[in-house]
């Protein structure tokens, strides 16, 4: 394993580059493909293709994804990643004709979260007017 490290000085954070065949990421809670690709700096289709995912897959807390190789992924310390890793809430408010995948897709996280977070028995349990509690980082 060779590690390829950039940055010091003013950088915020150093850089590693892993040179072999793949690096793996875990996928913490509430997290989406999308986030996980930004953190590992590819694109989605190219995490989704190396981890056998598609669109309907649902990811969860703990499952470990693949990254391919040469790929870049940004270090952080304990302090930043405590502070990634710590839910922030949001209140949301249902307008007419919003749909629970609609808000979840704005938010970033998976519409059975919103379910499970709000105590809703299905996603037609959203009326205009009602507040939705939101997780994010």
């Amino acid at each position: 394993e060779i590690l390829h490290i950039r940055g010091g000085g003013s950088a915020p954070a150093p850089v590693y580059t892993a040179a072999r065949s793949h690096q793996r990421l875990t996928v913490r809670p509430g997290e989406s493909l999308w986030q996980i690709a930004q953190r590992a700096g590819v694109g989605v289709s190219v995490l989704a293709h190396a981890n056998h995912l598609t669109g309907r897959t649902v990811l969860h807390p703990g499952q470990v994804l693949n990254i391919p190789a040469h790929t870049v992924v940004a270090a952080i310390n304990h302090r930043q990643e405590r502070a990634a890793t710590r839910g922030q809430t949001t209140t949301y408010v249902v307008r007419q004709g919003d749909t629970l995948w609609q808000i979840a897709q704005q938010f970033h996280v998976q519409p059975h979260s919103l379910m499970q977070w709000n105590r809703l028995a299905s996603a037609s349990d959203i009326q205009p007017g009602s507040r939705l509690t939101i997780y994010t980082r």
